[in-house]
This record gives structure tokens, C-alpha cells and sequence, in this order.
């Protein structure tokens, strides 16, 4: 995320007075602001068409290196020097008041909320500190998770490179144009050399069968887009205006596509790949990243060059203009808003849900900008103060926005589902026929959560299990509006892990739980199998059998479970909405499992689906919630579920 450099503060419009002038106001690269905010807040609300909306950061990342190092070789040339304490001054007078704020509000909302925050202390102080995506990375936070809860600060990865760039630059340009008096055609040949080490980087520590997020957190593997924005502002043959070009082809002269064309098609370019690309796919750690940066570096290139062309005047289009403006703003607020806003609290799905989040993210980002952002960074708000009152104040704010974290942090335990787990009883007991039956579940975070909720809450019933978050509960790869989604994190790692798992405890029952991985079509040796076909369900049995065989010498029983209904939200076009919420699928898939317990002797069946969604999907049974995302049985709900299929299990296995 980027942002713009000091001047004088703009309207919310263009205009030559407005934020940049002095390096020449181009009104087009707050327009470009405005589409890499705005397909980052799609991709954040789950909108299908914006499914690369990820690489939005990288488009910040390009401009950020282009205007800082813009800034910095000005003043080399004006003065013969860079005066780095007084850019970091500004760095930190521009971006850290709003996140202050928007720490404080999570801090807040992190003490009011009924759900754990155990890592909100970390998260807050990583945020603070700019170093939160080496946290996220070293905590174990992966990026690519889906339905685990997240921290409402993740998103602050980007900043955190951004600010480590702003504070290591500046020293790096002063070595190469001072002490090394390199000329600036030389230090663009070392910011090249650097962008393309970076991504030779990224590519040799990404690994398909492991979790990106290493690859995709490092300041040291997105330092490429940096660079090249860096560069290009050290290119004044890119830079300078625009002429027509010439050639002669089969006797005529043709004028060839000029800059302004080669941006368009750059943006154009762009898009496509916020259309179709996928963060987890290996060709975007193989070159895909830097592909993004080179095509926004062309475009910054052309509407900097040409700032009368009609790319140019298209991206500073007024509403487009303010949106840029306010871009710093609504990146700070959109996720901590996304993650609040869910379709359980406000009753919303789709395009509804997203206008809301929209709505409120906008009028929060404009607050930020007009009451905090902007009369701090033009020293407005300083000028009614002394230095030393100015000090203190700056001194209580940030005591203020760590203690309210330490008090949210302390509180953390008591959140709703782990208060619930906690009232159960610590040990199992055994039942009035003194049975004590051992339930392994093995299955995804569906399995995690009702695992984590049972607090031995049924006589003569104790459950253990093993889950690899962010992975299904069978292997192969899901394929998915047409692309293979590799698996995350390490899940080739979980299968010889868990069978190891069985073998220590020999369990009563191991009881497979199939979840939403499953109603996916499956890449298998190479071949794709479409859910509901024959082949889907030969392949289905095939790996249930294997399971069976893996447990069969430690477990004395064998089940399989339903799957229970789910209504999870997001946009009504996003693929895995209309997967995850499609009933049909579900009820093929219950099926198979139900006959492929029948077609088995002495394998079970847990009916969960029975237990929870007889009568449809339902998000309340007997006054008790059930769920708080649509997905994952919360404590409440686990208990209601544990109770109805807990003497069961005890029964066929005791």
C-alpha cells in the first residue's frame, strides 16, 4: 500500500495545487491508485472476476518505489544531498497516525468481541513496529488459510515492507550516489539487478507442495516491485513526453502504437491478470509477480510521460482521483471492516454485503483522511502545540493504543466459544456401564472445531483427533474455475503424520469427516475428476478404503460422517460460495457416504447431516446458535451436536 508523497493537501479532486505538485502533479497516478484499491477490496470481499485482486499491492508497490525515489534524486539534485532523518520524519508524520487509529479501533473491537484474540497482541505491537509480515510469517499466520478465523490486522503485511523500503533506501541511494558517485544510469542497473534478484528469489523459495506465505510475506522476495517502480523513475528515456514513431513497412510509413497505446494495453494487461490469476498457483512465484510490476511500471510509465493522453485522462477521472486519494485510508480500514461485517452480523450476502463494507469503509477513510491523515501530515494539528506538549501528546497516544491492546490481549480467553469449551468438564468420564470410548476425528477444520468444542461434554466418550488447517481432508488437488488450486500448508506432510497419530493413541473409532474439499472436482494423477460422475464416486470410495486400511491394525472401528450443511458468504458469483452452499452437491455427496458405509461391513456412520440439517440448512436448533461464519460449529453448537451423536458413537463402539 502507498503512499503519496508530502505537499500541500488537494480537494478531493485534481488539481494542479494538490498533493505531489512538486514533482509535477500527475492526477492519473491517484486514478491508478484507485483501481489497485479498489481490486484489492474485491478480492478481500471474495468477488469472483477480481480473483488476482491480490496483485492491487503490487501495483501500490511500483508506485510507491517510482514517487519516493522520484522525491529522493530531486533533492540529491537540487541540494547535493538527502537529508534522511527529515524524510523519515515525514514517512512517519504521513502513515502512522491512521494506523494508530485503526490498531486502536481493533484493540477495541478485539475486547468487545464475543471470539478469541489470543495473537492480537503480537499482531497490534508487529503492526506498530512495521514489521508484522515477518510476525505473521514466523507465527504460523498463513495468508492463504481459507475459513480460519484471521486477525483483522494481516493485511498490514504490505505496510510493513513498504516502511522497511522507506527506512533502508534512503540510506542505499545516499551509499551509491555519494560515497560510490555512481551515476544514475549505473544506480538503475543495480535497481534492476535487484528487482530481478528479488524475484529469482521468490522463485527459489517457493515450494508447491508447502505454504507460499514465506515467498509471498518476504520483504526480501516483494522487494522486485519496489525496485522497478525505483528504476523507472531513474529512466528519463521512459519518462520524457511522448512522440510519434515511425517505420516504413512494405513500402508505406506506419505510425507505430505510441507510449499512451502500450499503456493501455499494460493496464489492460494488468486486469487480465487480476481476472485470472491465482495466489496459490506456482507461475505467479515463477515470474507472475513480476510480470504485474513491469506491466504497472509501463503504465506509470505512459501516463507520466503522456499526461494528456486518454489512458491518462481516464485514470484522472475526478471520482477516480478521490478514490486515490483516499486509498491509503480505505486500504487501512477495508479488512479490519470486512472481517467485522460478516454475513452473521449484519444478515447480508453478495452484492449487498459488499456495498455495505464498501459504504463503511469509505465514510471511515474519509474521516481518517480529514480529521487525522492530513492535519497531521501538513503539521496543522502540531501548530496548536508546543514541541514538548506536541511530544506528549505523541508520547500518551501510543501508551494509550498499547495498553488497550494489553487489556484486549489479556481478555482473550473469554471469548464466546473458548468460555463455552472451558465450562465442560477437564477429563472424560466414563459412562454407567464404566465404557470410556476414544473417538479419533480426522478430517479439516470443520473436524478442528467440533474436536476443539467437545470439553468431554458426553459420558463414556473421549475425543482426539488431527487436523492440518488449510487442507481438505483428501489430498488431491482442487480444480476450480478452471485452474488447479495447490495445497497449503505442507498437507503431502499430514497423512504420515496422522497415521503415526493413530498408531500411538489406537483409538476405539477413527471417524473420517469429508468436509467442503469435497464437494470440489479433484486433479488425480494428472486427471481432473468432475464431482458427481461415477469416477468421482470410484475415486471417493478408493480413499475412504485407504484410510481404512492405514487405521485397521490400531483401531478396533471404523465411521465416516456426513457432512453438515453450510451457507457461507460471499459474492453470489464466487465459486466456493456456490459450492459450499449448493445443496444438491451436498446431498450426492451424503449419499455416497451412506452407501458407502452400507456397501462395507462393520464400517459406520456419524450423521451429522441428520443431526443438524434434517429439515435444511438452519443456523439455530433449540434457541442454541450454531455457527458464527456459516461453516465451522461453534462451542454452543458443538455441544448441541456432540449430545445427539456422542451416545451413538459410545454405543456402537463401547
Amino acid at each position: 500500500m502507498t503512499a503519496r508523497p508530502d505537499a500541500p493537501a488537494p480537494p478531493l479532486t485534481r488539481g494542479p495545487a494538490g498533493r505531489g505538485a512538486h514533482l509535477g502533479y500527475r492526477p492519473a497516478l491517484d486514478g491508478l491508485r484507485a483501481v489497485a484499491v479498489i481490486v484489492v477490496m474485491l478480492y478481500h470481499g471474495g468477488v469472483s472476476c477480481a480473483a488476482g485482486g491480490f496483485l492491487g499491492v503490487d501495483v501500490f508497490f511500483v508506485l510507491s518505489g517510482f514517487l519516493i525515489t522520484s522525491l529522493l534524486v530531486k533533492e540529491w539534485r537540487r541540494t547535493g544531498r538527502i537529508d534522511v532523518i527529515a524524510f523519515w520524519v515525514r514517512r512517519a508524520r504521513r502513515l502512522l497516525p491512521a494506523v494508530l487509529v485503526v490498531v486502536f479501533a481493533v484493540a477495541v473491537y478485539g475486547f468487545v468481541a464475543p471470539q478469541p484474540q489470543s495473537r492480537l497482541l503480537g499482531d497490534a505491537l508487529s503492526t506498530l513496529g512495521y514489521v508484522s509480515n515477518w510476525w505473521f510469517m514466523i507465527s504460523g499466520q498463513s495468508y492463504f488459510a481459507q475459513f480460519v478465523e484471521p486477525s483483522a490486522l494481516r493485511h498490514t503485511w504490505s505496510l510493513a515492507i513498504e516502511e522497511q523500503f522507506y527506512i533502508l533506501f534512503p540510506l542505499l541511494l545516499v551509499a551509491m550516489l555519494g560515497r560510490l558517485r555512481l551515476r544514475a544510469g549505473a544506480v538503475r542497473t543495480v535497481l534492476l539487478a535487484g528487482a530481478i534478484g528479488s524475484a529469482a528469489l521468490m522463485a527459489f523459495l517457493h515450494d508447491p507442495l508447502a505454504d507460499p506465505s514465506r515467498a509471498y510475506y518476504g520483504t526480501d522476495t516483494r522487494a522486485q516491485a519496489l525496485l522497478l517502480g525505483a528504476a523507472l523513475a531513474l529512466s528519463p528515456s521512459l519518462l520524457a513526453p511522448a512522440r510519434p514513431l515511425y517505420s516504413r513497412i512494405g513500402g508505406r510509413l506506419v505510425r507505430l502504437p505510441t507510449r499512451s497505446m502500450v499503456g493501455v494495453l499494460a493496464l489492460g494487461g494488468v486486469l487480465v491478470l487480476v481476472a485470472t490469476a491465482r495466489e496459490l498457483a506456482p507461475w505467479m512465484y515463477r515470474g507472475g509477480f513480476f510480470l504485474a510490476a513491469v506491466l504497472s511500471a509501463v503504465v506509470i510509465a505512459s501516463v507520466t510521460a503522456a499526461p494528456r493522453s486518454a489512458l491518462a485522462r481516464g485514470l484522472s477521472w475526478a471520482p477516480m482521483v478521490a478514490v486515490g486519494v483516499l486509498s491509503y485510508g480505505l486500504y487501512l480500514w477495508h479488512w479490519p471492516v470486512f472481517v467485522v461485517l460478516n454475513h452473521e452480523r449484519t444478515g447480508l450476502d453478495g452484492a449487498a454485503l459488499l456495498a455495505v463494507r464498501f459504504a463503511v469503509t469509505g465514510l471511515l477513510a474519509y474521516l481518517s483522511f480529514v480529521f487525522v491523515e492530513e492535519p497531521i501530515r501538513t503539521q496543522r494539528l502540531q501548530a496548536r502545540f508546543t514541541r514538548t506538549q506536541w511530544r506528549r501528546a505523541v508520547g500518551a497516544t501510543l501508551a494509550a493504543v498499547v495498553a488497550a491492546t494489553v487489556v484486549a490481549s489479556a481478555s482473550a480467553p473469554q471469548g464466546a466459544g473458548e468460555a463455552e469449551q472451558a465450562s465442560g468438564r477437564p477429563n472424560p468420564v466414563p459412562d454407567a456401564q464404566g465404557r470410556l470410548v476414544t473417538a479419533f476425528l480426522l478430517g479439516d477444520s470443520q473436524a478442528f472445531r467440533l474436536r476443539d468444542h467437545y470439553a468431554n461434554q458426553v459420558d463414556g466418550l473421549a475425543v482426539t483427533g488431527s487436523t492440518q488447517l488449510g487442507c481438505g481432508t483428501l489430498l488431491p488437488e482442487r480444480e476450480t474455475d478452471g485452474q488447479t488450486v495447490p495445497n497449503i500448508p505442507a498437507c503431502a506432510e499430514w497423512e504420515p503424520r496422522w497415521t503415526q497419530e493413530v498408531a500411538r493413541e489406537q483409538p476405539d473409532v477413527v471417524v473420517v469427516m469429508l468436509g467442503l474439499g469435497e464437494l470440489y472436482d479433484r486433479r488425480v494423477d494428472g486427471e481432473v475428476l468432475t464431482f458427481g460422475t461415477p469416477e468421482y464416486r470410484a475415486w471417493l470410495n478408493r480413499e475412504l478404503d485407504r484410510r481404512r486400511e492405514l487405521v485397521a491394525p490400531h483401531a478396533r472401528h471404523f465411521s465416516v460422517a456426513t457432512v453438515v450443511c453450510m451457507q457461507i458468504s460471499a459474492d453470489a458469483a464466487n465459486q466456493t460460495t456456490r459450492i459450499a452452499n449448493d445443496s444438491q452437491r451436498l446431498s450426492w455427496l451424503n449419499d455416497v457416504i451412506r452407501a458407502y458405509a452400507a456397501e462395507r461391513p462393520g464400517v459406520g456412520v456419524v450423521d451429522l447431516f441428520s443431526t443438524v440439517c434434517a429439515d435444511g440448512f438452519t443456523n439455530e436448533i433449540d434457541g442454541v446458535t450454531l455457527r458464527d461464519d456459516g461453516l465451522h460449529l461453534n462451542a454452543p453448537g458443538a455441544d448441541l451436536v456432540w449430545r445427539r451423536v456422542g451416545p451413538s458413537i459410545v454405543d456402537a463402539a463401547g
